[in-house]
């Protein structure tokens, strides 16, 4: 899981570089939270963590973070 969470944080910071999008993980209540941002735009995407399975959570935190990509993008 560490592993998962240190990728995570390189694709932000590599978001960020290259797209100028500040995404951010944090922890919440019952999951876990990516808030997007560009500009005035800003999104906001919830991992549950019932919906988590170790074995894939890398996998499930690009798709989510893709998906608030795609809502910066509209």
């Amino acid at each position: 899981m560490i592993k998962d969470l240190q990728e995570a944080g390189s694709r932000c910071f590599h978001y960020m570089v290259k797209y100028g999008v500040i995404l951010e993980w944090r922890i919440g209540d019952g999951s876990l939270v990516l808030t997007g941002q560009y500009g005035s735009d800003k999104v906001e995407r919830h991992l549950y963590y019932q919906d988590v399975q170790d074995n894939i959570l890398g996998k499930t935190m690009e798709e989510v973070e893709l998906c608030a990509l795609k809502g910066l993008s509209n």
